[in-house]
């Protein structure tokens, strides 16, 4: 647990985190703790965005982009096969599991 570990992305995340981060604060100009919140009923923007609105946005992607499977049928799965995929990849780049574990598994504020 004492060594650097480096995950490798695309060029274009780190621009894109930036780019939310700051419709993020243009909203919640005092600072909000997500970097997506709720955009309704949210006033200090602790709640994050619902699952279901993840979902329905991810749904409409891969129908617009026409991901389709090997078989050329419109592709299905599910935000957590992602995250399977990422844990997977993550372990298999000798990334300690206790470092990603605990960010999948918080919890929205009370």
């Amino acid at each position: 647990m004492k060594r650097e570990v480096l995950v490798p992305s695309d060029e274009e995340i780190p621009k894109l985190i930036i780019d939310q981060q700051q419709l993020v604060l243009a909203r919640w100009t005092e600072g909000c703790p997500r970097l997506f919140p709720r955009p309704t009923k949210n006033p200090d923007g602790r709640y994050p965005t619902a699952s279901s609105a993840y979902r329905l946005v991810l749904h409409r992607r891969l129908q617009l982009c026409e991901v389709r499977d090997e078989h050329g049928r419109p592709a299905h799965f599910t935000a957590h096969q992602w995250r399977h995929t990422l844990g997977t990849r993550m372990i298999n780049r000798d990334v300690p599991q206790k470092l990603y574990a605990a960010s999948s598994t918080t919890t929205p504020p009370r």
